[in-house]
């Protein structure tokens, strides 16, 4: 059974959603003032604790002293992290329910591709998802979308550099200690 182009469109569209979702994620949070400062701060004073070890004379109370500051200062700084990955969220959020119900509008209660496995029973509810027909092989258009959304969103922040590197890590709120039995490292 041919599908056609359909499972095609719903590729086209999820990058194009998640193109739309990081456009804005940069002109509401990645461009503004507070967050290219934030990320020339930390650029900073990692190179300054970096030079501090790498230097002939310093002592190790210079070092340590450097460190201290730069771990007072994350501390800080995640707060602010917080909050931009709070806007990032949202925005993300509102584009991904809208594009949900875009989905279904457009590409409708319709087979557009048939598994060549009878998904296990906890998946079939998302494989098979609007669709009136009795074959659990049978894959609705939202099952495409989502596992597409997965895999692009994340590809494209990467690919465009919006995505925050790996120093943004260290800049991560702390969930307190014990917090739903959590330890942190």
């Amino acid at each position: 059974m041919a599908h056609g182009p359909v499972p095609l469109g719903i590729v086209l569209f999820s990058l194009c959603v998640t193109l739309v979702a990081e456009a804005l994620c940069w002109l509401m949070v990645y461009r503004t003032r507070s967050y290219r400062s934030l990320k020339e701060n930390l650029e900073q004073q990692t190179k300054r604790v970096n030079e501090a070890k790498t230097a002939p004379s310093s002592t190790k109370k210079a070092v340590k002293k450097k460190e201290a500051k730069l771990e007072s200062w994350r501390t800080e700084a995640s707060a602010k992290v917080a909050g931009f990955n709070l806007r990032t969220g949202l925005i993300t959020l509102v584009v991904m329910m809208l594009s949900f119900r875009m989905v279904s509008k457009i590409f409708g209660s319709v087979p557009v591709a048939r598994l060549p496995f009878e998904p296990p029973p906890f998946l079939q509810k998302l494989t098979h998802r609007g669709i009136s027909g009795a074959d659990p092989r049978e894959c609705s258009s939202l099952f495409i979308y989502v596992l597409c959304q997965a895999s692009i969103k994340v590809l494209t922040s990467k690919v465009l550099g919006l995505a925050p590197g790996r120093e943004w890590a260290s800049l991560k709120p702390q969930t307190p200690p014990g917090f739903m039995g959590l330890k942190n490292d």
